[in-house]
């Protein structure tokens, strides 16, 4: 589980970059993305950095300890030109399977890494009309367990790194999974989709880490 202390804030970071009439030099602003986040990487931690396959879009995930350090990141990027950014609150998922009550020895199980292959982003919104609140923790519970247990096999390939948004039904996934038949089934084989499926919307994106697309795109 990550170290993560009582002062440090976990927050999700969306950066897309709007269309003008002249167009965009995606690249350029790109390596601006990144150089900024090299430039306060010593006073913020960053997760994760993803660059949204077929969008002129950046996400990161970022463990802050100084809201105005994170501040002048955001001006930073806002220096870049026009762009959308969007930012909210998050807390690690094994910090919210715990509040579910769900037992230690998964809670407490390393987060897995990710690789660089086969990566995707799934966006889950939760609704429950009609169920109680008991009827919804436990709800949460049984599909907190589910995800988490996959990192107790240490044979298996496909443990996702997960998120909840603070205050809100909502969660993201960040998981490797090769076999796009296999990813699928997310959509209808865990726990949460089959009590709630209904009250359920999904969002899958392909992602590249950041750095990767900096590599294969020089500045000439």
């Amino acid at each position: 589980m990550s170290s993560v202390g009582s002062c440090v804030q976990t927050y999700f970071l969306s950066i897309t970059f709007l269309p003008q009439g002249c167009g965009l030099n995606l690249c350029q602003l790109l390596h601006g993305v990144k150089h900024t986040f090299d430039n306060f990487a010593g006073s913020t931690k960053i997760l994760h950095k993803f660059k949204v396959i077929g969008e002129p879009r950046v996400i990161a995930v970022l463990d802050v300890s100084d809201v105005n350090v994170f501040e002048n990141l955001g001006d930073s990027f806002c220096g870049l030109g026009p762009l959308d950014i969007k930012c909210f609150p998050m807390m690690h998922y094994e910090l919210f399977a715990e509040n579910l009550g769900v037992a230690d020895e998964l809670v407490k199980l390393p987060v897995p890494e990710l690789k660089k292959d086969n990566l995707y982003w799934l966006d889950f919104d939760v609704e429950y009309p009609g169920k109680s609140k008991d009827e919804l923790i436990e709800m949460w519970k049984k599909e907190a367990e589910f995800a988490l247990r996959p990192r107790a096999n240490k044979e298996v390939i496909v443990a996702p790194v997960l998120y909840k948004c603070i205050a809100q039904r909502k969660v993201h996934a960040f998981v490797n999974q090769p076999s796009l038949k296999e990813l699928d089934k997310v959509g209808f084989e865990v726990p949460i989709m089959i009590d709630n499926g209904d009250n359920i919307q999904i969002r899958t994106k392909s992602l590249q880490m950041l750095e990767d697309y900096i590599d294969a795109h020089p500045l000439l």
